[in-house]
């Protein structure tokens, strides 16, 4: 059947920003604003998508949610820097951040029109009353329907297998209707977080040669609990970073090697199966620029990419719940550029 679902916002995004020279080679910077960040494509996008399959207690199934409404943070940050000799200087900085309409999983039912399921219906209630069955012993209740209904509406055997009675049972009109739990995203709740951040960068005099590095810490309350079974709520994409580069310049070659650092994250709070963690795990990253300009019409680039051979692992409440591991290899790029 076809869906329909609407969805509109509007918001007034105010910005300032200060910044005061303490003295020839000090700044102090202080900023404010609100900014946005729409949900993806394939979060607000229509449609219902039924899982083929069901089960005891019913379907299953997913779709988008185009009344989602874009998460909202209004964001303080604060800095001072020092600039301590030519291409040179130092700085901190200080951020915090509250987060309006965070996007979560949430559920909801659905019956489609004309489906039904025995479950719950006249032969389950005759299993279940003059049969003797127990409504946990599925095994039970197919026998008993087999033996007594076979042939009529809604049950047709095909055949027996170890014992037992097989074909399908799909019950009557008169039936209970199917429900399908339905997930979509959904705007949840609100959540803060801060961070300091590091930053340094020096150049050795008039060599061409320099060094820049960054550290980046990011606090918040808002964990996820591994002894906590159920649903729950947690930031996820939060984690420590860190980035030290290398480099040489001069007119004709420039070089640059880098050592990008990411400290493990939350990347999701289900795992396909259920509420589960999925996290990914510390991982650091080498990558190479090379470039050379023959002239000013004729350049050539080399890139090289996670020289270290880096692996991508998470794993869910413990280490040893693994869930994936990615490896992308050494990657090697080579290109040339002529202008005219």
């Amino acid at each position: 059947a076809a869906t329909t679902q609407k969805g509109s916002y509007k918001y007034w995004l105010p910005s300032i920003d200060f910044d005061a020279d303490l003295r020839q080679d000090v700044k102090v910077r202080m900023s404010y604003g609100d900014t946005i960040a729409r949900p993806g494509w394939d979060q607000i996008q229509g449609g219902r998508s039924l899982d083929q399959l069901f089960r005891v207690d019913g379907g299953t199934g997913s779709q988008g949610n185009p009344n989602l409404k874009p998460l909202r943070s209004h964001n303080l940050d604060a800095s001072v820097e020092w600039y301590y000799g030519k291409s040179s200087y130092a700085a901190i900085g200080f951020f915090h951040k509250n987060i309006d309409n965070y996007i979560g999983q949430g559920q909801t039912t659905y019956t489609p029109a004309g489906l039904t399921t025995p479950v719950g219906g006249a032969y389950w209630n005759a299993a279940v009353g003059a049969g003797g069955c127990a409504t946990t012993d599925l095994q039970c209740i197919r026998d008993y329907i087999f033996a007594n209904f076979n042939g009529q509406p809604g049950v047709t055997q095909t055949g027996t297998a170890n014992g037992h009675a097989t074909g399908t049972i799909t019950g009557q009109s008169t039936d209970p209707a199917l429900l399908f739990k339905i997930n979509q995203p959904v705007n949840q709740h609100k959540a803060s977080l801060k961070g300091w951040e590091f930053n340094v960068q020096n150049a050795f005099g008039d060599s061409g040669f320099g060094v820049n590095a960054n550290y980046t810490l990011v606090m918040s309350g808002l964990k996820y609990n591994n002894a906590n079974m159920n649903d729950q709520f947690a930031l996820v994409g939060l984690s420590n970073t860190a980035n030290v580069v290398g480099y040489y310049e001069n007119e004709q070659v420039n070089a640059r090697i880098a050592y990008n650092w990411r400290g493990q994250f939350l990347a999701s709070t289900f795992d396909g199966a259920g509420p589960n963690p999925v996290y990914t795990e510390p991982y650091g990253q080498v990558d190479m620029t090379l470039g050379y300009n023959f002239d000013k019409h004729l350049s050539f680039q080399l890139d090289a990419i996670n020289l270290n051979d880096g692996v991508v692992r998470q794993h869910s409440r413990t280490k040893q719940e693994l869930e994936s591991i990615t490896q992308t290899g050494r990657r090697y790029m080579i290109g040339a550029r002529y202008k005219f």
